[in-house]
């Protein structure tokens, strides 16, 4: 796999074993090409909202499957992962996302409450429960 660049990583592992297993967490199991495929999708819905090459952007989720796919839509779209800690306070968070500049807080529902109402002043996309 040499001359693969990071961001083209996922796509040509999908290409190369697209019906093998690339996630198992809880009741998910997604093979290659599936995670490739819900990658994309999330990437353009992030282009959609004004995501570009090099933007930060925060990431305010739990562990699981839409972590990894935001992760690899971030890549896929060369722009900079900035993992917030579900734990901090309201405070912390703020300076956080101050100091790395974000302008956009992707969020999932357990921390759409304590998350992008905390950060209300940047633009919030929440992140889609699995389907």
């Amino acid at each position: 796999m040499s001359g693969i660049l990071v961001p083209d990583w996922l796509s040509h592992h999908a290409r190369a074993t697209p019906d093998r297993t690339a996630l198992v967490a809880d009741d998910v199991r997604w093979s290659w090409a599936e995670l490739d495929r819900r990658t994309g999708a999330m990437a353009a819905r992030l282009a959609t909202a004004g995501v570009r090459t090099g933007e930060p952007v925060g990431v305010l989720l739990a562990n699981g499957p839409n972590y990894v796919l935001l992760v690899h839509a971030l890549i896929r779209l060369r722009a900079v992962l900035v993992p917030l800690n579900t734990r901090l306070a309201t405070g912390e968070l703020d300076w956080q996302a101050r100091d790395a500049s974000v302008h956009l807080l992707v969020y999932d529902e357990s921390n759409a409450a304590s998350g992008w109402k905390r950060l209300g002043s940047r633009q919030s996309l929440p992140c889609p429960s699995r389907d």
